[in-house]
């Protein structure tokens, strides 16, 4: 009996301690978010997609979605929805149709997508290629099968990686033995044919920009030293015929790049640093290459910033940028002209200190 009366006591306990922290948790305050419009308008088309992702690692746990326009979003974290966060389909596809959606998380298929077109890729067990597509906005998703005149045989293992940087051609590598090989697809014709890029065949060439006429690759270049061995970048024509050293961009890194204005430029930003980016724009057909830089605005460019940068297809440079007191700014700045089209900045009306930026989309 005295057990029984312990076990209760003690249930009771639990459960009065539990209810009291319910309670202390809910009134506590959370984060009342406003942006501080600096420049330009927040409902200009592509800054109205803009969203910054900020946690309070209070004892709330809360998630935050700001738009510039000042519309928040709130997400309580709890365990269960952490939990099942990474069942809810798959996000980089959402606004799909679901049979794409389906391809699209299938370890079978690889995708790309340029300018409205998505592609979903994978090499049949007899050779031959499928390739599902459709444009944006449309449901209907349409199937072709190709025969490459050079017939592979597929490894589970293999991975597609899909260049699509044009409207009427698709380039594709896929390993094979020591190397790669790399597919062009006419999407008007249908019809698919192998490029062998020169200077490439004891190594693995990085596909930097491919349209119908013009390949820009970067391979390393051979030497008796491996320890000693440099990347060279080759410019040549759409079918790997005509090739020379592409000499001014050999000191730009291509880590962070994309190809934009059209498929006429790339845009690859050199240098992230607590003052300032660093990036350059080379014309593709001009093949000039020009140096930009943007400055962070002043109070964001000393101390512990918590910074953000990314780089859209559309020649947009988007930063965030949050100070210790919890201030975090945003910038759009234009690639090619320099100009910064927006800045605002996202204010804690209660000032907390806890919050702090983890991710900044344009979607």
């Amino acid at each position: 009996m005295r057990k029984f009366k312990f076990v209760t006591t003690f249930a009771s306990t639990i459960v009065l301690t539990l209810g009291i922290y319910f309670l202390f948790i809910q009134s506590i305050d959370e984060s009342e978010f406003f942006v501080e419009n600096v420049k330009g308008n927040p409902n200009q088309q592509g800054i109205d997609l803009i969203h910054a992702n900020i946690y309070d690692q209070g004892l709330k746990d809360m998630d935050y979605d700001v738009s510039m326009n000042g519309k928040v979003i709130t997400n309580e974290s709890t365990l269960l929805g952490e939990m099942f966060e990474g069942y809810s389909g798959y996000s980089g596809f959402k606004n799909y149709p679901k049979e794409f959606q389906r391809l699209a998380s299938s370890d079978l298929y690889s995708t790309g997508s340029y300018d409205g077109n998505s592609y979903a890729i994978r090499i049949l067990e007899d050779g031959k290629w499928e390739i599902q597509f459709f444009k944006r906005g449309q449901d209907e998703v349409s199937k072709k099968i190709l025969t490459p005149s050079n017939i592979i045989k597929p490894s589970k293992n293999d991975e597609l990686n899909i260049f699509h940087w044009a409207d009427d051609v698709i380039y594709v590598q896929i390993p094979s033995g020591n190397g790669q090989k790399l597919y062009k697809i006419d999407v008007q014709k249908w019809t698919i044919q192998d490029v062998v890029l020169p200077n490439t065949s004891q190594v693995y060439p990085n596909l930097i920009y491919a349209d119908n006429d013009t390949i820009i690759y970067q391979a390393g270049e051979v030497t008796d030293h491996p320890d000693e061995s440099k990347e060279k970048k080759y410019i040549t024509d759409g079918e790997g015929k005509q090739v020379r050293s592409l000499q001014e961009l050999e000191q730009v890194d291509l880590n962070s790049y994309e190809v934009v204005d059209g498929g006429s430029k790339l845009v690859a930003i050199i240098e992230e640093d607590v003052e300032k980016i660093k990036w350059v724009v080379f014309d593709v057909t001009s093949e000039k290459l020009t140096r930009h830089s943007a400055s962070i605005p002043n109070g964001y460019e000393s101390g512990d910033v918590d910074r953000i940068v990314s780089l859209d297809d559309k020649g947009k440079i988007y930063t965030a940028a949050q100070t210790e007191a919890g201030v975090v700014n945003i910038q759009a700045i234009d690639a090619l002209s320099s100009d910064v089209i927006y800045e605002g900045n996202i204010k804690d009306r209660l000032k907390h200190k806890d919050t702090m930026i983890t991710g900044l989309s344009v979607d």
